[in-house]
């Protein structure tokens, strides 16, 4: 739901109950946040924490975090984490995670940080679930495991997570690690993703496609329909690749147009095609 919908159905509900639950009104306060009414935010958020509102006390910490509607303070800002955390609120628990991970408002602990993280992603928290997904995955503070690794981002993917899903679609594309090699299932989780637009995952199909890797069947116009998505969605190797392909099957002007895109982000390889490809 958008900010201006929640905002809209919250405020009809403050004005139709008196006696309206705390948690209406932290919705209320997280909604006014997030369509960028501070002020109102902030008073509503503190009336509903006083009411032991968890999900109230994290938009508080959020508002300390970011100093916009009241003097940036990022040890205030973990102790209202910690005390939605302390309500079962998963939401808290990834923040205070994060908080100790990176030393924001707290001394870094990555043994506590583990700990909330874990304590997040039982709840099913998809952020949690993602984040030690990567953690066990890279081996990050932790001894490397990819079946750790792969069991949290299913769980992640299957929260939704289109990021998670195309981490998965390449750890089985490639056998990361030792993994298994599984195209059928790198398959799966890279159209689960790039359903959701995960550039990504639609890169990865336009390479399969294109070049015919794995038993995948060559299709150029299925590597087209790929790469261009993650093109126009911003993704700078497919706005070289795509752009490229573009080139060999002919429309000079549309090709140059996504090699310029990718060369002003930085893409020394376009700028080298944009040469080649006006002659100079």
């Amino acid at each position: 739901m958008d900010a201006e919908n929640a905002m809209a159905i919250c405020a009809d509900l403050l004005l139709k109950d008196q006696d309206v639950d705390a948690e209406v009104v932290a919705a209320f306060g997280r909604a006014l946040m997030k369509g960028g009414k501070l002020e109102m935010a902030l008073e509503f958020s503190e009336l509903a924490a006083m009411e032991g509102s968890g999900l109230a006390m994290n938009t508080l910490a959020s508002l300390y975090n970011d100093g916009e509607i009241v003097p940036a303070d990022h040890e205030t800002a973990f102790a209202w984490y910690m005390a939605a955390a302390e309500t079962g609120l998963p939401m808290g628990m990834h923040n205070v995670a994060y908080g100790y991970e990176n030393g924001k408002g707290v001394a870094p602990d990555i043994d506590k940080a583990l700990y909330y993280y874990e304590r997040a992603a039982f709840f099913g928290y998809e952020p949690s679930l993602l984040h030690l997904g990567v953690i066990y995955r890279e081996g990050t503070h932790v001894t490397r495991d990819m079946q750790r690794a792969v069991d949290c981002l299913k769980m992640a993917a299957g929260n939704g997570s289109a990021d998670a899903a195309a981490r998965l679609g390449y750890i089985h594309e490639i056998g990361e690690n030792g993994y298994s090699k599984d195209i059928e299932q790198a398959l799966d989780y890279y159209f689960q993703a790039a359903k959701q637009n995960n550039v990504v995952a639609l890169h990865n199909l336009g390479s399969l496609t294109y070049h015919g890797r794995d038993g995948v069947p060559q299709d150029t116009e299925a590597a087209l329909l790929f790469w261009g998505r993650a093109a126009k969605l911003g993704d700078v190797k497919s706005q070289r690749k795509f752009g490229r392909l573009l080139y060999e099957i002919g429309d000079v002007e549309e090709a140059l147009r996504f090699l310029r895109l990718a060369a002003e982000q930085g893409d020394d390889e376009a700028q080298k095609l944009i040469r080649q490809i006006e002659g100079g």
